[in-house]
């Protein structure tokens, strides 16, 4: 207690020893207490009336700063310090804590102030023994609403007036949104009809511009209802179709850019219109004289950006699971498909530009032969190389076009003489073109070929195009018929085989009727004459996404096969997938390929059915037994049709029309057949097949297989194969050009 004492007394004054009660240093003041309710003035805190209590007013002392922590419980430096200096200070200000003074009372009243509990309100402008009384937050929010009830209800009105107009205004934009972007996709299927280029360019323009109107109005509520944390399924919808237009609209603008640009490039004299250059159906010419290559090195860039474009295009539209009508849904479906094909196509061709240039001849002409196959007599590529077109390609330039029948070929040839391979030794005493398309590897095929194009003293091949005649057909199917006015026919898919065949072999050239101009004509010119027509009717319709469809679907078939004999590009065209899958498979397979020796079109009408069944024995081992069933299903309906065309044109000898009937597929069936089956398989004892070692993964079982007209033939035989990969699972194959070949796995 000394030590106390010495703190709050001075040195050397008398009484220093005496004990002071710091208490009395401060005066004190009665005051009644009061309540705070509004009902009553004046209330003891007790409940009794007239009692006082005693406050001490101002309760501080100056004191020295004590040595301990015996005074700690008198003052509280972080509470009462209201200057930051005198932290640094040696005096202290005590202030005797309120629950010391008074003695505790009942619980207080509702709003009644009780001033042993309340903090103390501290600043440098008040004084320290003021009290905060917290009232309720009801009675806060009442005294602010009539506090700010003018300006509450002029908000409220603004409010709702700005929600009102804002709900009407999103009902205008909803309206206009789905009106104009209605608007633009049908004035996008309107563009198909339009052959003016600048009126095309000028749409696309608008249509774009339109797309940008429509995506910034609807961007806040996509912002607001389609966003990462929520997304409302019919503006998600919205949004994919609206920003899929727009993507597209892009594409298209970028593309019309590089049309435009390309028509700059054309002859000013106009004997080369753009219209001329991509509408007259025919392949011939020399594009202009535009170097297109170099035209496509210098718009690369704005390639790349009509892909990207695509791409995001596409994005929007495979995320649209439904439009609400099956109808548009499969619109929809047949335009993705569309978009896919061409953005593959453009995608892989970027990325192989290089590849692309030397296949146009960027550098040096590159010579082309394509290969028109006639299915109805069967070969291992397809069919029958009837005709044949050549030319050359310099810097995308189509030069040197010629159109030959493979006659004109073979004809040189004849002089020299190579031994057919076998199978075909008997049918023929020389092997040429005509035959060529023997191999079952196409790209062996292509070099036998090049090989007599240049003995039959030609240009030399770089790369070689075998197509067949089904691709003619299904472009009839969905784009026909063809009408041949100067020959009174109307030609479709149905009956193309029949006619041009017929009118081929028949040598009928109503010249009269053509300004020919020649002195000697092909046997193919009706067919030739046939292309141009189909060519231009294809060239006005201008559906060039489903010409690439057919094509497409065609190559990836093989019903299209190219092989080059530059390493480099037969490398690149192997990545596009020219190369067959049974070439590299190690598993249990089956390859059946049918060369006809028939000299007639009886292909036409065979229905073939290929039933095999697999027994796996020990290990890898597996026994196949293989039964074919042929039908020559040649109808008496079909034969009328053809002596009727051949009375239409004035052929009624009956020994021509029975020379004509028969090779139109009156006639036996006779077929030269190769099994291509997994290397060194063996055949069951007593089979009368030909063995032969192939160059590949495979080894060859050959037998010759005849069918009378109308009738059923049937070929059997058994063999075991040591499987590569184990997998007693047999995959069959089927040639290129075949047609109604059934296969049977058991």
């Amino acid at each position: 207690m000394t030590d106390i004492l010495n703190d709050i007394s001075f040195p050397g004054e008398s009484g220093a020893s005496q004990t002071v009660d710091a208490r009395d240093f401060f005066p004190k003041i009665e005051l009644d207490v009061v309540s705070h309710n509004d009902s009553q003035m004046i209330l003891d805190m007790q409940s009794g009336k007239g009692k006082t209590l005693n406050v001490t007013k101002k309760l501080t002392l100056t004191i020295k700063k004590p040595k301990n922590k015996s005074l700690e419980d008198l003052y509280s430096e972080r509470k009462y310090t209201t200057n930051i200096l005198s932290i640094f200070s040696k005096n202290r200000i005590i202030r005797m804590n309120p629950v010391s003074v008074l003695e505790p009372l009942p619980k207080t009243r509702f709003n009644s102030l009780d001033v042993r509990l309340c903090e103390p309100m501290v600043s440098t402008r008040t004084y320290p023994d003021l009290y905060a009384f917290s009232v309720p937050l009801s009675k806060r929010t009442r005294k602010l609403l009539r506090k700010h009830r003018k300006h509450i209800a002029i908000s409220g009105v603004i409010f709702a007036s700005l929600s009102i107009s804002l709900v009407l205004l999103s009902l205008a934009a909803k309206t206009y949104v789905e009106r104009e972007t209605i608007r633009d996709y049908n004035r996008i299927a309107a563009l198909k009809d339009m052959n003016d280029i600048e009126i095309l360019s000028k749409e696309v323009t608008e249509i774009h511009d339109s797309f940008k109107k429509i995506a910034l109005i609807f961007s806040p509520f996509r912002a607001v209802l389609d966003n990462q944390f929520y997304s409302h399924p019919q503006v998600h919808l919205a949004g994919n179709v609206i920003y899929g237009g727009l993507s597209l609209s892009d594409s298209m603008e970028q593309s019309l850019s590089v049309v435009r640009s390309f028509s700059k490039e054309l002859p000013k004299n106009g004997e080369c219109s753009l219209s001329s250059f991509f509408g007259s159906g025919s392949v011939s010419g020399d594009s202009c004289g535009v170097k297109i290559t170099d035209f496509l090195r210098n718009h690369r860039n704005t390639l790349e950006q009509i892909n990207g474009n695509l791409e995001s295009a596409l994005s929007y539209y495979i995320g649209i699971e439904t439009l609400g009508n099956p109808l548009f849904d499969e619109k929809l479906q047949k335009n993705i498909q569309s978009l896919l094909g061409i953005r593959e196509i453009l995608t892989f061709s970027l990325a192989h530009f290089e590849d692309v240039m030397t296949l146009l001849g960027d550098t040096k002409p590159e010579q082309y032969m394509i290969i028109n196959q006639n299915q109805d007599e069967l070969r291992a590529n397809g069919g029958f190389p009837g005709s044949i077109l050549s030319f050359e390609l310099y810097k995308g330039r189509v030069q040197n076009f010629e159109k030959h029948d493979v006659y004109d070929y073979d004809w040189k040839l004849y002089p020299y003489k190579e031994t057919p391979p076998s199978g075909l030794e008997g049918y023929s005493g020389n092997f040429g073109i005509r035959d060529a398309n023997y191999y079952p590897d196409f790209r062996d095929s292509a070099k036998k070929i090049g090989f007599f194009v240049e003995k039959a003293g030609f240009k030399s091949v770089d790369t070689m195009i075998a197509i067949n005649q089904g691709i003619i057909i299904e472009l009839l199917r969905k784009y026909g018929p063809v009408k041949m006015d100067a020959y009174g026919l109307t030609i479709d898919d149905k009956n193309f085989s029949r006619i041009v065949s017929t009118l081929v072999e028949a040598r009928v050239f109503p010249y009269k009727k053509l300004d020919t101009g020649h002195t000697y004509q092909s046997p193919k010119e009706f067919l030739f004459r046939f292309m141009e027509v189909f060519s231009a009717q294809l060239a006005e319709k201008r559906d060039i996404f489903g010409y690439l469809k057919i094509l497409v679907d065609h190559f990836q078939r093989h019903e299209i096969l190219i092989a080059s004999k530059n390493s480099d590009t037969e490398a690149f065209l192997e990545q596009l997938g020219t190369r067959e899958a049974w070439q590299a498979d190690q598993g249990n397979f089956i390859y059946p390929i049918f060369t006809s020796l028939s000299a007639n079109k009886s292909d036409r009408y065979m229905e073939r059915k290929l039933t095999i069944k697999t027994d796996s024995l020990s290990g890898c081992t597996v026994h196949n037994s293989v039964k074919l069933n042929s039908e020559h299903d040649i109808t008496i309906d079909e034969l009328m049709k053809t002596s009727k065309l051949l009375h239409d044109f004035g052929i009624d000898d009956p020994a021509e029309q029975a020379r004509l009937s028969f090779i139109e597929g009156n006639g036996v069936n006779k077929q030269y057949v190769r099994f291509l089956v997994p290397k060194d398989s063996v055949l069951d004892p007593g089979v009368d097949f030909k063995t032969e070692a192939g160059t590949g993964n495979y080894t060859i079982f050959s037998t010759f297989h005849r069918t009378e007209p109308m009738k059923n033939s049937v070929l059997e035989f058994g063999y075991q194969t040591k499987v590569p990969n184990c997998v007693p699972t047999i995959e069959s194959y089927t040639q290129p050009g075949i047609l109604n070949m059934n296969i049977i796995k058991q």
